[in-house]
Formats: structure tokens, sequence, C-alpha cells
């Protein structure tokens, strides 16, 4: 030890000069960092996963945005509502972000449930005593890691207006959005995003680029008095009614 090596007649300048020695004859080992950009062969296509439906007929893919809107009191939220529930009853994770209106979230879940006197399962929903802003990028952090131990697989953000402090009729906060939808993707869940309807009622409100970004568009309307559903867009599959 150091009192040995004192008692030699050596000093402690001589000590450190030789640990400095020896350290610097050490190889340093590196980690290698990834490289961004890789070439693949068409045969890695082939390996990767097939796409995933949660529900074919409500067109619920799982890894996927799908974009619901409609004009207020359209039914838009009782169709996220009846889809997120079906899930459950199979006995899937959902989770319900509601950034407006929780209590009527609640009464709509208890008319559900009263329809359905026989489903299993519970919904799972998330507070929220300051909001939730997509346009803030540690925000978004914060709620992956909130909820990455229930690997869910639907999550439901009802509605977009409420979720964000941007402008949504500009695209670079309409692409700051697609990215934290897109984060949320990157879960494995299925993503609903609840939207309303722009002034003309023909297509979701706001920039385009959140339109173009989504997997699936899905247009909820009141057919005097029955909802009706129709989807704009289904990636990788044609339009369907």
């Amino acid at each position: 030890d150091i009192s040995d090596w004192i008692v030699a007649g050596h000093t402690l300048v001589e000590l450190a000069a030789l640990c400095s020695d020896r350290t610097s004859d050490r190889q340093v080992i590196s980690t290698p960092t990834p490289a961004r950009f890789t070439v693949a062969r068409e045969d890695a296509l082939m390996d990767l996963p097939p796409i995933r439906y949660l529900d074919r007929e409500l067109g619920l893919v799982a890894k996927s945005f799908h974009l619901i809107y409609g004009a207020s009191g359209s039914g838009k939220t009782f169709f996220a509502i009846e889809r997120a529930m079906c899930q459950v009853t199979l006995g899937r994770r959902v989770l319900y972000i509601p950034t407006e209106d929780v209590q009527g979230l609640r009464y709509r879940i208890v008319a559900w449930r009263r329809a359905h006197p026989d489903a299993t399962g519970h919904l799972t929903w998330l507070q929220m005593p300051v909001g939730l802003d997509l346009q803030d990028h540690s925000q978004v952090a914060e709620l992956i890691e909130a909820i990455e131990p229930y690997a869910y697989d639907h999550i439901i953000i009802d509605t977009l207006r409420e979720a964000h402090s941007g402008d949504e009729n500009s695209s670079q906060d309409t692409r700051r959005i697609n990215r934290a939808i897109q984060r949320l993707v990157v879960t494995g869940a299925a993503i609903d995003v609840i939207h309303h309807t722009g002034v003309a009622g023909e297509r979701p409100r706001g920039s385009t680029a959140l339109f173009s970004n989504a997997d699936a568009v899905i247009k909820v309307e009141d057919d005097d008095g029955y909802v009706r559903i129709s989807f704009d867009k289904l990636r990788n599959a044609p339009p369907r009614d």
C-alpha cells in the first residue's frame, strides 16, 4: 500500500508519475456510434412485421395514427368511446386522455356501460391538473414516461384543440404536433386523435399537414339522428364507407 511505498524511500510524486504512465499505456475502447443511414436489400422488407389490425371493421391499426374528426355534436366522442370500449372488452389496455369535458366523458362511459351491461374490462384515463401541450417536447417525454409501464394497446386524445398551445393553421406548429403523435405511435399503441371540422365542415380543421401525417382519417357525421362514419383515408388500403 501507500505506507509501504513511503517506508521503502519513495515519494508520492514518484507514485503519481508511475500511475500516470500505466494509465497512458491502457487501450481506450470506444463504443462506435450507430450509422445514421444504412442501405438494405429488398429481402429486409420481407422481415418487417405485417400490419396488425386491432379491429379491422373499425379500421383500428396497431402502431398507427388515426385522425377522427367531425362537427360539434356529430357524435365523434361517442364513436371514439365505442372504439375504446370494444378494445377494453377484448382485454386490451386502453388509455383515454380527455383534454376537455371530463364530466362529459364520465356520463358517456356510464351510458355505454348501460347499453353493454355484460361488458368486461376497465378503461383507464389520464388525469392532468395543468393540461397537456403537445408542442412542448418535455411534456411529451413526461407523458411517455408516465404511461410506458402500462404498455397500452390503444390511446385516445380527445380533443386535439385542447392538447396543444400552437396555431393549428400553422404548418410548422402542426409538424411539432405530428412529431409528438409519432413519439406516441412508437410506443406500439394505436393512437386516436379527436378533432373538429373546419368552417365548411368538409375536412379536418387547420393545416393539411395533420391529414397528410395520419394513417387513417375518419369523418363522423350526424345523419338525421344516426352517426355516419366514413373513411377519408386509410393508408395501405382503399378508402371505404
